[in-house]
């Protein structure tokens, strides 16, 4: 989620909590710090797209990150606010903590929130990153206290719960338009569209990858995937790049170019622009040693080498 809504997020509990929203009180100061803080982890830009994106929403946004994090920040506060309750300020500061990650759960990226104990992203794919619906219920709440607390966490809850029946009404008239498994079915919300949604078949055959508003009656298939034969599979399966692919989205798809020697990993989760955000590509020899292997992170265009280890 961006970071105005989680710091709307931290004001919005704070109020809730009947806190002071004002500088000169130290929960509310932890609160909102807390509701963004997780998101430091972008510093790892300053290494490179790889090592950032193998790291975003890791240890940061794990229960044990949040409690750190929670326990600097309030530590910090008290050379500000000496006289302050410091239970009380890591209470505050925690929870803004913990709702950052508990937003991040509900879209298709995801969370490592119980690192370093189990090592892969939970995601609900729900929401999309900056959901329009959540920011002005939460600015109309706090600026203009036109919600009371019953009407905004009534209306966030309905909100959740319609977002999950248009997910199940997606993932039904699929399942039944292309007559395959329930199981075989993943819908994950849309990049650019509250109400659009994307889904992900897959089959013995492949994956198709396709769209579907819950306003129209039109189902639209984006693209269509075939299936690598197994011994090819196996040949790359191994590397550093498929390790590291396999770990950064749990839906993806590997294509072999037979003419450049060359597998190509792609994330079908975002699809944008007339085509999937994120890839990787690996170059092979005649006897399929790998060459060269790079992350393709937001373009094709944009190359980031993979370290062997």
């Amino acid at each position: 989620m961006d970071p105005a809504t989680h710091a709307l997020i931290g004001v919005a509990i704070s109020k809730l909590g009947g806190q002071q929203l004002s500088l000169q009180n130290p929960a509310f100061v932890g609160a909102v710090i807390g509701s963004v803080a997780p998101d430091i982890d972008i510093v790892l830009q300053k290494w490179g797209d790889y090592v950032y994106l193998n790291n975003h929403r890791g240890m940061s946004h794990s229960l044990i990150g949040l409690g750190i994090f929670s326990s600097i920040i309030t530590l910090t506060l008290m050379l500000f606010y000496p006289q302050m309750d410091f239970l009380n300020v890591f209470f505050w500061t925690f929870l803004g903590c913990f709702f950052h990650s508990g937003m991040d759960l509900l879209n298709s990226y995801g969370v490592k929130l119980l690192w370093p104990f189990y090592n892969k992203k939970i995601a609900f794919g729900l929401i999309i990153v900056f959901d329009p619906v959540i920011f002005i219920l939460l600015t109309l709440y706090i600026a203009f206290d036109i919600m009371s607390a019953n009407m905004i966490f009534g209306g966030l809850i309905c909100y959740i719960v319609l977002r999950i029946g248009m997910m199940y009404s997606i993932h039904y008239r699929v399942k039944k338009y292309f007559n395959v498994n329930w199981r075989n079915v993943n819908v994950l919300p849309s990049m650019l569209g509250v109400f659009k949604w994307h889904f992900i078949i897959r089959t013995s055959g492949g994956i198709t990858v396709g769209e579907k508003s819950i306003f129209k009656r039109q189902i639209q298939v984006i693209e269509e995937l075939l299936t690598i034969e197994s011994r090819l599979l196996n040949r790359i399966m191994y590397t550093p790049i498929a390790k590291f692919f396999a770990e950064f989205t749990p839906f993806y798809h590997v294509v072999w170019n037979e003419a450049e020697k060359v597998f190509k990993f792609i994330d079908v989760r975002y699809y944008i622009k007339n085509t999937f955000l994120h890839h990787a590509t690996a170059k092979v020899s005649d006897d399929f040693k790998v060459l060269d292997q790079k992350f393709h992170p937001y373009s094709l265009k944009r190359s980031v080498e993979i370290p062997n280890g």
